[in-house]
């Protein structure tokens, strides 16, 4: 498990519009409706052509709104 400061930068980082990160930390993904991109370490979005199950199965991804609730829980 992350320490706080390693679960804030993960929130700091992520790209405007980012709503999931890998679990590896090393790509954002933006998927809003049947629209996804794929934000990876180099800073490029790129956007794959799939449905938002196939990347969240896929890639492995945490929800960076759980990430900002756990950062709050942790603070308390």
């Amino acid at each position: 498990m992350e320490t706080l400061e390693e679960l804030k930068s993960i929130i700091e980082n992520a790209p405007e519009g980012a709503n999931y990160v890998t679990l590896d930390g090393k790509k954002y993904i933006l998927i809003h409706g049947m629209h996804c991109k794929v934000f990876n370490c180099l800073g490029v979005w790129s956007v794959p052509v799939c449905n938002e199950s196939d990347i969240l199965i896929n890639e492995k991804v945490r929800s960076l709104s759980d990430i900002k609730r756990i950062i709050e829980l942790m603070e308390v």
